[in-house]
């Protein structure tokens, strides 16, 4: 198992934290693959009925590693679209899976973060967690996460947030359908456990067979189609020049900050 995860079992819950606390979670090839995997194999185990994500440290998930999507821009355009393919296969993998999925998320969750919270069937967040889509000031855009945020949240807030990349906390968040369970400050893990509390006793098969059917019902084609015009979107802008213009500047004013904090 890698040491971006930490992976723990209790009963029939299983619950995956992200560790790479250093960076607020962001989200790299190995902790994608690492959570595509761990996923496959939970929706698999028989002893597992639900599946709950969580962050250690001060965030949940910051969205992509910058540092990462810096080096696609290095890559040629074909390999930057399969790279990019690692998100929506881990985001469809969270969707079908046959288990109950749950986020608990605190601190920040911005762009990819999104993503995750979007496919999972719940999500319990504090009030004063902080959401945002930051694509938009960096010149891309948060495409393959669009198809399950869209499901999530009610299109004309979605479209407000993702054009302006305001922060929002976990009651707008809440307001906009992103949010299913809002917790007080600093009372996440309580209302986690009385979200576990009410699922206990669900049988699953009957899960599996509701999810299946809401899945293919309406959006599993949607979702699909959607995704293999986006990643393409995505790699085009990661390769422009004014998106890589965008990251050094990026990075070159987050080193200045570490140079005046010395």
């Amino acid at each position: 198992m890698t040491n971006s995860l930490i992976v723990d079992k209790n009963k029939k819950v299983a619950t995956i934290t992200l560790n790479r606390p250093q960076v607020h979670n962001a989200l790299n090839p190995e902790l994608i693959n690492a959570l595509k995997g761990t996923v496959q194999d939970l929706s698999c185990d028989e002893n597992v009925e639900i599946i709950v994500f969580k962050g250690k440290g001060a965030s949940f998930c910051s969205g992509a590693d910058l540092s990462w999507f810096r080096q696609l821009g290095k890559l040629d355009l074909q390999q930057t679209k399969e790279t990019l393919n690692d998100l929506p296969e881990l985001l469809l993998t969270i969707y079908n899976s046959p288990k109950i999925t749950i986020t608990a998320t605190h601190g920040s969750v911005m762009g990819g973060g999104i993503g995750l919270v979007s496919a999972c069937d719940f999500v319990v967040s504090e009030e004063n967690c902080q959401f945002a889509f930051k694509e938009v000031k960096l010149g891309i855009i948060p495409a393959t996460i669009s198809p399950f945020v869209s499901m999530k949240m009610d299109s004309s807030k979605a479209k407000g947030l993702m054009l302006t990349g305001e922060v929002f906390n976990g009651i707008k968040a809440g307001k906009a359908g992103l949010v299913s369970h809002l917790a007080a400050n600093g009372q996440l893990e309580k209302e986690l456990d009385k979200l576990l509390n009410e699922l206990k006793g669900s049988e699953a098969n009957a899960v599996q067979q509701i999810k299946k059917l809401i899945n293919e019902a309406r959006h599993q084609q949607l979702i699909i189609k959607e995704l293999e015009g986006t990643t393409a979107i995505l790699a085009e802008l990661v390769h422009s020049k004014e998106v890589q213009k965008r990251m050094k500047l990026f990075f070159d004013k987050k080193n200045e900050l570490k140079v005046k904090k010395r």
